[in-house]
């Protein structure tokens, strides 16, 4: 039959103990002093995971320091939520030109209710959010769209090492403003100045590296001289779609 005594030794050595005597108690002090090891490795784990990888997940949209009246952000023009945000690796080398292929926009307000409807078209394909990174309206309004940081989705296979400006209209028949580039070239600027884009950029119309697309109009495309940056390869196909 078992002893108390004996009961208490199985007890303790299921546990991964001994009971305390005088015979074990540099054992059961070594095994204190193992768990403490351990459980000081796995806290540290626990800690590096949550502040190198969940913490990250919980991305930041950067905020640019634009304070004219023609910048509008998310907040502006009453976004919906994003359904995630994807951070891209900064800073990236490339501009990606597109349009919406929607009614010309002039008025704030019209052009609000627009990025609001591709807003809502973009989501109801599955995407977390509205394509484009940022938008430029006919009267020179720039909306934040995705925002400077944040992965878009309006260029495949560019998308993850460019920013896209989606021009809002049809410039198959509408011609673009001299104060969308006006107010774009300050965009870019800044996504400079806060290390988003490289010194060195190079800005392409998304039809130049994207094959069988219209985007963004023949009109835009023979405007894209406008900008410093602007790579003109591949521009034939454009104008021939």
């Amino acid at each position: 039959l078992f002893t108390i005594r004996d009961i208490r030794d199985v007890s303790g050595r299921i546990l991964g103990l001994e009971l305390v005597s005088p015979q074990n108690s540099k054992r059961l002090r070594c095994s204190i002093a193992v768990f403490v090891c351990w459980a000081f490795v796995v806290a540290s784990g626990l800690t590096f995971f949550i502040f190198h990888f969940a913490l990250a997940k919980q991305a930041i949209r950067l905020d640019l320091d634009i304070k004219e009246p023609w910048y509008l952000r998310r907040a502006q023009w009453h976004a919906m939520p994003s359904y995630g945000i994807d951070i891209l690796n900064l800073p990236v080398s490339f501009v990606l030109i597109g349009h919406s292929a929607m009614d010309f926009c002039t008025e704030k307000y019209d052009c609000i209710k627009d990025v609001l409807e591709i807003q809502r078209d973009h989501q109801r394909r599955g995407w977390n959010d509205i394509g484009p990174n940022f938008l430029v309206g006919g009267n020179g309004l720039v909306f934040e769209g995705r925002g400077a940081n944040v992965i878009g989705a309006m260029v495949k296979s560019w998308n993850t090492i460019g920013v896209s400006v989606m021009f809002m209209g049809n410039y198959m028949i509408s011609e673009p403003t001299q104060v969308q580039f006006d107010n774009v070239k300050v965009l870019l600027e800044e996504l400079v100045r806060k290390e988003v884009l490289r010194p060195d950029y190079t800005l392409y119309g998304a039809c130049q590296v994207q094959g069988a697309v219209r985007t963004p109009g023949i009109n835009l495309v023979e405007q894209l001289h406008n900008f410093e940056h602007w790579n003109p390869v591949n521009k034939t196909s454009c104008l021939r779609t």
